[in-house]
Parts: C-alpha cells; structure tokens; sequence
C-alpha cells in the first residue's frame, strides 16, 4: 500500500509542484497566480479521483473473483472426486480397451476449467495433472496393440496421485472461503 501511495498519489503531487514552481513568476501577482494554483488543484483532485476509481475497479474484480470461485468450486470439485476411481477402475484394462474410456477427457476438462478459476491458487499442480494426462494417452496409443494393461503405465499411477491432491486442494479452498 505504501508503494501505491508514493507511486500513484505523492510522486505526481511532487512533479506537479515542482513544474509549476520552475515556471518564471507574472509581472502581475494578483488573480493570475490564484487561477493558476486552483488549476492545478483541480487537475491533482482529478487526477486522485481516477487512481481511487481504478483502485476501486480492482478491488470488486477481487470480490467477483472470489464469488465466482466459491460458486464454482463445489461442482469442480465433485466432478473432479469422480475421476480417480474411474480411473482406478480402467486400471486392469489393456491398453487397447482403456483408450476408449472418457476419463482422460474428462480430466482434462475439469481439470483446465479450474485452471481458468481466478479464485484457484494451484495453478501449478493442475497444469502438471493435464501433462501426466497427456503422457498416460500417449502411452496408451503406443501400446495399444502391444495387450499391455493400463496400471504398467507409471504415469497413469501419478495422475491418480494428483488428482487425489488436487481434490484435496479445492476442499482446502472451499473451507477457507467458507471461514472468510
């Protein structure tokens, strides 16, 4: 806050003073001098006006953020519950078999919709969960015709890992917005 004071409020205040001080003084001291100084108060005050406008602009982007996220976030977060066991379920398939299943589209757009959630802080975690997804299809299409079951792909085991974790993360973030 105090970085924005000096930046926004004091800094131009300064500058502004400054510039108009460094002007030669008028023959005349009268009116002129008190127009002038009332001009430059009045482009100070509006120039507050717009940096506490803008301040302001960003403080309900926040709030609508945060409700946004606690609005969405329960929905994710069952239907993000509902992939791991899928997923553990597929595990015994060939891979050949496994491919077909839904779940690996699923996560992927579960899992970037929470992305796209402002609210949602593990950014990180969600955008390695789309890269192991990636690798565990990958590994399905080169081993389809090999007869090789799904739970041999070590990938597929860190994906239901962090899908786990990442469950965990959106409960975290639902009681924590609950407690606010």
């Amino acid at each position: 806050m105090a970085t924005f004071i000096v930046t926004f409020l004091v800094a131009p205040a300064v500058f502004l003073i400054g510039w108009y001080f460094s002007k030669p003084l008028p023959s005349e001291f009268g009116t002129y001098r008190l127009i002038d100084w009332l001009s430059v108060i009045a482009f100070f005050m509006g120039y507050l006006g717009l940096v506490f406008s803008g301040y302001a602009a960003l403080g309900v982007k926040r709030l609508s953020d945060r409700y946004f996220a606690r609005v969405r976030l329960p929905d994710l977060r069952r239907k993000i519950d509902k992939l791991a066991p899928q997923l553990g379920d597929i595990a015994e398939m060939p891979a050949d078999q496994a491919i077909m299943a839904q779940v690996f589209s699923e996560v992927s757009v579960q899992v970037a919709a929470l992305q796209r959630l402002n609210g949602f802080k593990n950014r990180k975690l969600a955008a390695s969960i789309i890269s192991k997804n990636r690798k565990v299809t990958k590994w399905l299409s080169a081993n389809r015709s090999a007869g090789t079951l799904l739970n041999e792909c070590d990938a597929m085991w860190d994906l239901f890992r962090e899908l786990n974790e990442i469950s965990l993360h959106v409960s975290t973030s639902i009681e924590e917005e609950k407690a606010k």
